[in-house]
C-alpha cells in the first residue's frame, strides 16, 4: 500500500445554465476557468442553455455571480454528479499541510523492541520492497 500512486477525489456537480445569449460568452469562459467539461451550447429564441460538469468547489457560489451578471435572469440547477480526480490535487494537499507520518497510529512503519526500547523502522528502510 505504502508504494501505491494516491488520487484524490472531489465531488463535482452536472450543471445547466440557461442565459440570455448577450451572457454566453462570460458563462463558458467561466465554466472553462473552473476546469470544467461543458456541451455545445443550445439555443432556443434569445437563450442559451448550456449543460456540463463542474467541481463544487469552483462553482459552490456561482449562482449569487450568475445572478449579479445577469441582473437575475439566468438560472442555474445544479446536482450532484459524483466524484472525479481533483485537477489541482497537489496544491490542495500542500493547503491542507497533509503528511501521511502525521499519525503513528496509522503508520506504515514497523514498531519494534529491543531491550526495552522502541525504535521505529520505516519501509523505506525495510528488507521487504
Amino acid at each position: 500500500m505504502e508504494q501505491a500512486h494516491n488520487v484524490l477525489l472531489g465531488p463535482y456537480y452536472d450543471v445547466k445554465l440557461k442565459v440570455d445569449l448577450e451572457h454566453i460568452g462570460r458563462v463558458l469562459s467561466d465554466i472553462q476557468k473552473s476546469h470544467d467539461r461543458f456541451s455545445p451550447h443550445e439555443v432556443m429564441g434569445n437563450k442559451s442553455i448550456v449543460t456540463g460538469r463542474v467541481p463544487v468547489a469552483s462553482f459552490m457560489n456561482y449562482s449569487a455571480e450568475l445572478a449579479s451578471f445577469t441582473q437575475g435572469r439566468g438560472m442555474i440547477s445544479l446536482s450532484f454528479g459524483g466524484y472525479e480526480r481533483c485537477h489541482n490535487e497537489d496544491e490542495i494537499i500542500q493547503q491542507r499541510g497533509y503528511r501521511k507520518d502525521a499519525d503513528p497510529s496509522y503508520s506504515s512503519s514497523s514498531v519494534f523492541c529491543s531491550k526495552g526500547q522502541t525504535y521505529v523502522v520505516p519501509l523505506t528502510e525495510s528488507d521487504c520492497l
